[in-house]
């Protein structure tokens, strides 16, 4: 059987480096409210774990439906389990499943798990900007991400470059990201410092007016990156999260393919660096967000999220219902 997990927390986990780590309460509740979203992409017979107390939500129903086990911890260590996804690896999911007496054999050990953290810092950004850009050559965005270590880095930055966006190492969603010209330069600075004093630096991007957000979608196996398919999202002004478009992949590309003529290119790309950077320490789920700005160049590496992402979620819920739509995971009503 194979045992789901949805841990939304799992960024800010890889942050804090331990194997206990307590979610901040928003992030707690938002892995109440979709405990079981895996429900969408889970087989008959598995099993989601369940982190927190049960609530009865679109994704629920969908599990009774689709014959998906729902489970406490307490009930765990009665089940036969071969296999374990959680929505992303990190010491404490690992130190909470070896606690429920699950087979340590199905996660990572700590050496790998040292190494995702490494991979999931944003300074990963770096290297693949440098590799796509040497690769292709053409028509993508020539600035570069910079990791800044100190809050003298960050004023010369904005000396530089004030519209930009500041990023904590480890986040997600849009959280832990700051647009500099929506606040005074004191709180900027202000939340510098806080990022650098918990996370050891910031990282920093100058800002492009886009016109599209996008991301490829990968599974590591074996040392190697295997294509899944494309995802288009909508972000605020801020960079949050705020939904997907559910379509056949065709189609996605289709709608990309308005705002660049470069995409094949970039997957391919791509695909080389993933097996370069992180497939040979790797195995999962990936996203590579990315972006179109109105000169028609492209950012073909705004984000590496090494984990599931909403993408994947959206292209589960096609291949489930076949329908298009819109999706956002906190306004979802069911199938």
């Amino acid at each position: 059987m194979t045992l789901h997990i949805f841990n939304p927390e799992t960024d800010y986990a890889l942050a804090h480096g331990k194997r206990q780590y307590t979610a901040p309460q928003a992030v707690r509740k938002l892995r109440q409210s979709l405990a079981a979203l895996p429900a969408i992409w889970a087989e008959p017979g598995d099993c989601i774990l369940l982190l927190d107390e049960y609530v009865d939500t679109p994704y629920s129903r969908i599990a009774v439906e689709r014959g998906v086990d729902m489970a406490s911890a307490a009930s765990i260590r009665s089940m036969v389990i071969d296999r374990v996804v959680p929505w992303g690896w990190n010491p404490d999911i690992a130190a909470r499943l070896e606690r429920l007496g699950v087979d340590t054999a199905l996660m990572p050990d700590a050496p790998a798990l040292s190494k995702l953290r490494e991979l999931a810092h944003r300074r990963t950004t770096i290297g693949f900007h440098q590799f796509i850009n040497a690769q292709i050559g053409y028509g993508c965005v020539d600035d570069v991400p910079a990791e800044l270590r100190d809050i003298e880095a960050v004023e010369a930055w904005l000396d530089q470059t004030p519209d930009s966006y500041l990023k904590a190492p480890w986040s997600s969603s849009g959280r832990g990201v700051l647009h500099t010209p929506t606040m005074s330069r004191s709180a900027v600075l202000s939340w510098a410092k806080g990022i650098i004093r918990s996370q050891g630096s910031v990282m920093a991007e100058v800002a492009s007016t886009k016109s599209i957000d996008f991301a490829s979608e990968w599974v590591c196996a074996g040392g190697k990156a295997v294509y899944s398919g494309m995802s288009v999202f909508n972000t605020d002004i801020r960079g949050g999260y705020s939904g997907n478009m559910v379509a056949a992949d065709d189609v996605l590309r289709r709608e990309i393919g308005q705002h660049t003529e470069m995409l094949d290119d970039v997957i391919e790309v791509q695909r080389q660096a993933i097996d370069k950077f992180i497939a040979p320490y790797y195995n999962g789920c990936l996203g590579i967000d990315m972006l179109c700005d109105e000169a028609g160049r492209i950012n073909a590496c705004v984000e590496v999220n090494i984990r599931h992402t909403m993408g994947f979620v959206a292209m589960s819920l096609y291949r489930l219902t076949g329908r298009e739509m819109t999706f956002n995971p906190l306004t979802f009503k069911g199938l």
